[in-house]
């Protein structure tokens, strides 16, 4: 057995992470920060391939920021917590859906059936 561990930085945040998730396939990583983003990342490439501007920002990375963001089962969407609303975004491409109403405070974390 090997005891090398091989360690990637990714560097795009403007400030501190909050939380991070892989996706089902293993093949990306999602980051939630400080600066207000969620970003997501082919780990592969060591590259972000994906950026949303939905939660609140945090000038303090001991807050209670909320943005435990998820995959979902077949990694091609990724829910999206945001600040009162929850976000449903296709990991490529634009699509978008809002999911509005119904919170009084921001989300905390949004997680995703077994079977989608």
């Amino acid at each position: 057995t090997s005891d090398t561990v091989n360690v990637v930085l990714l560097s795009g945040h403007d400030g501190a992470v909050k939380h991070v998730a892989f996706s089902p396939n293993g093949e990306l990583l999602c980051s939630t920060g400080c600066d207000g983003t969620v970003r997501i990342w082919n780990i592969a490439l060591r590259a972000e391939v994906a950026r949303f501007g939905c939660l609140p920002r945090s000038t303090d990375p001991r807050s209670s920021l909320r943005g435990a963001a998820s995959f979902s089962p077949d990694s091609s969407q990724i829910a999206l917590p945001g600040t009162k609303d929850l976000v449903i975004a296709a990991v490529e491409g634009d699509k978008k859906q809002e999911l509005t109403g119904g919170h009084s405070e921001p989300i905390s974390l949004a997680a995703w059936s077994p079977d989608g």
